[in-house]
């Protein structure tokens, strides 16, 4: 994830030109399609939550980004997480099915930035 974060933000200061950047990226998704036929299901909870996140403007780069949402996610139980990712698909079954309008109180049907942030928001007035 920040392996290729950082080849984005080199490619957009133009430190590595668009082949070099294109080169990293297709390595970085042969691992992550390693990571999703070999890895735990921690590993494709945690991918599928952050491969569906609402783009933003930051001052943050977005390896910095990807690093502040690794060190939230990283405290949580895998539990925490597949719920997450189950809330996750089910938004993003109900978007398709034309359940959740994409301009309603959902905006970002299916982001799992914001499913975690919410998460974590609530455990964290529970307990």
């Amino acid at each position: 994830m920040e392996r290729k974060a950082k080849a984005s933000d080199e490619f957009c200061s133009g430190r590595v030109t668009k082949e070099e950047w294109e080169r990293e990226r297709n390595e970085v998704n042969l691992l992550k399609g390693k990571i999703y036929e070999e890895g735990t299901d921690r590993d494709k909870h945690i991918f599928a939550l952050l491969y569906n996140r609402r783009p933003r403007l930051s001052v943050l780069s977005e390896q910095q980004q990807i690093q502040q949402w690794r060190s939230q996610v990283e405290p949580l139980s895998d539990q925490d997480i597949a719920e997450c990712a189950h809330k996750q698909k089910e938004e993003i079954e109900a978007f398709r099915r034309g359940e959740i309008p994409i301009l309603s109180s959902h905006p970002s049907a299916g982001d799992g930035e914001l499913i975690l942030a919410e998460h974590i928001a609530k455990k964290s007035k529970s307990g």
